[in-house]
């Protein structure tokens, strides 16, 4: 199996981010905004992706952009189930099946899990209450975009100023 990347050097980043980047509270109103922020800037940079927000089970946010498909669609279903399931970003899953020298696609079912990135836990008090999906890009790209947003979204709340 050859590697992009190092899996534990981005366990190790994954973890940290979703230590850093956890809510004190995050709820319908959070989903509209984060998900909105994440169209925002996805049109910007005119990305073909699909963008969800799953709340407690519940499809609080989807929008897909122009490129992106029901394809995307599939791959936000899989992501989701590996979050909740896993408890865990799906890209940060995928690197412990690496770290251990499987594939994540051979180790996982993918007819149901996806360990690729762009799910990203969203918790409160240590909680999983919330996931934030994006599919379309490159699978680091993907998982990066979700904690460029997540991590503004966090900035803009803190400051008053909520997308």
């Amino acid at each position: 199996m050859s590697l992009r990347w190092d899996p534990q050097t981005v366990i190790d980043e994954v973890e940290a981010q979703e230590r850093e980047l956890a809510f004190a509270e995050f709820d319908h109103d959070d989903a509209w905004d984060l998900g909105s922020l994440v169209v925002g800037i996805a049109r910007a940079r005119e990305l073909p992706i699909a963008v969800a927000i799953d709340l407690h089970g519940q499809r609080a946010f989807m929008a897909g952009l122009p490129g992106s498909s029901a394809e995307n669609d599939s791959w936000i279903d899989r992501k989701i189930r590996t979050v909740r399931d896993f408890n865990e970003s799906s890209f940060l899953v995928g690197r412990r099946f690496e770290a251990r020298g499987e594939a994540p696609d051979d180790a996982l079912d993918t007819s149901i899990y996806a360990g690729h990135g762009g799910a990203f836990p969203l918790r409160v008090d240590g909680v999983l209450a919330g996931i934030l999906v994006i599919s379309g890009l490159p699978q680091e790209d993907d998982h990066a975009l979700a904690v460029e947003c997540v991590r503004l979204y966090q900035q803009a709340s803190t400051n008053g100023t909520p997308s």
